[in-house]
């Protein structure tokens, strides 16, 4: 349930803020950015890695893409329909402003190299 998509339902639901917390303006919009998977797509990933029978290795698991957490909330407002309060806070200490997984050794040892565009894992999420 820490999830920001269950933070942010939650915050719809109960009329709250998000809070973002601010970057010191060393990202485009002032907030973090990350790499977001769709949760299907992580399970695939997850049974591909089952079933290849390959041990003792470390993999990425992510999208390879960034996103900013501001960036994902506008997805989500437009697919609900409705403005989501948003606060900003101080900046945290020692976060990275960005983190990406480097996922070649994903796409060149599982081939796995379709990931779902997030606006649609948003909204298949949301429904």
């Amino acid at each position: 349930k820490n999830s920001v998509f269950f933070k942010i339902l939650g915050i719809i639901k109960n009329k709250k803020f998000f809070y973002i917390n601010t970057t010191n303006n060393k990202t485009l919009d002032n907030s973090y950015e990350r790499d977001f998977i769709y949760i299907n797509d992580f399970c695939k990933i997850i049974e591909l890695i089952v079933c290849s029978k390959k041990t003792n290795y470390t993999i990425n698991i992510g999208a390879g893409r960034k996103i900013s957490i501001l960036q994902m909330i506008k997805y989500f407002e437009n697919i609900i329909k409705k403005k989501i309060k948003i606060k900003f806070k101080k900046f945290r200490s020692g976060e990275p402003f960005t983190v990406i997984a480097n996922n070649s050794k994903l796409m060149n040892t599982l081939s796995f190299k379709t990931f779902t565009n997030l606006k649609k894992g948003i909204l298949n999420f949301y429904n």
